[in-house]
């Protein structure tokens, strides 16, 4: 688990790299409990508190329920609560919405309040999609289904309640951009499985042509794995990173095509 982070800048007159933060993570289980951000005082010479994020769980379901963001008031000793995040989900347990209070500095007053709430296409789950973005893994992912769009709100404190702010509305194609070929056709005669895969994936070719290729590109189209199939074989994926990658088939001219994810 990664436990601390040290922060540098670069000192162009004296040439040196020079601390100026940390961070320290605590974790309840596996599950992220508290995220402290330390600065370096030169005049006391040592680490002072600057801010801190905690994190609250359902007890059932372990789902993220809220972040609580802190500032360190130093003449008080005390932290000082500045941020409240909740997270909203369906009956199925997917995340469709998050929402935050904050408060100006020097402010006991919660005056910024904003809900962002979106809506999905749940006959067709993530794995089936490409987006180009990845979510912290600290928080709930908004995108576990088609997200159709995506709406914000702001909250009126005078009039007690919420006003539209903005929307975004999603569109998708209909085939992978990456590889519009005439050729081109969906994986239907090749087996890749398992999928989603861990350290390996097997590629079973029933046929055992002797031209076929099978190769792995990450998102960027990057190739990372390239290898001819003979019959039945297991590749090693023990060296790729969590996430979605896509697949080509090459048999006899055509192309087929696919999603694997990695775990």
């Amino acid at each position: 688990m990664l436990n601390r982070e040290t922060q540098y800048s670069w000192n162009p007159v004296t040439e040196t790299w020079e601390v100026k933060g940390r961070i320290v993570y605590k974790y309840l289980g596996e599950r992220i409990q508290e995220i402290v951000k330390w600065t370096w005082s030169d005049s006391a010479t040592a680490w002072v508190y600057a801010e801190k994020r905690s994190f609250l769980y359902s007890n059932i379901t372990w789902q993220l329920i809220s972040i609580s963001g802190y500032l360190r008031n130093e003449s008080l000793e005390e932290w000082q609560q500045t941020t409240f995040e909740g997270f909203i989900y369906d009956d199925n347990f997917n995340a469709e919405g998050h929402s935050i209070v904050a408060k100006e500095d020097g402010s006991n007053q919660w005056n910024v309040h904003l809900k962002n709430y979106c809506t999905y296409n749940y006959s067709i789950n993530d794995v089936d999609i490409i987006l180009p973005w990845e979510n912290s893994s600290f928080l709930p992912s908004l995108f576990h289904h088609q997200i159709t769009a995506e709406r914000m709100h702001t909250y009126n404190f005078e009039e007690l309640l919420y006003v539209p702010l903005l929307e975004r509305r999603y569109f998708y194609s209909s085939k992978d951009p990456n590889t519009s070929s005439e050729n081109t056709k969906e994986a239907n005669s090749i087996k890749v499985f398992p999928n989603p895969a861990n350290d390996f994936v097997v590629v079973e070719n029933p046929g055992n042509a002797n031209h076929v290729v099978f190769e792995i590109f990450d998102l960027t189209s990057a190739r990372i794995i390239s290898a001819r199939i003979i019959g039945r074989r297991t590749l090693d994926l023990s060296n790729l990173t969590k996430g979605i990658y896509l697949y080509q088939i090459k048999e006899n001219g055509n192309i087929s095509t696919g999603k694997l994810m990695v775990w």
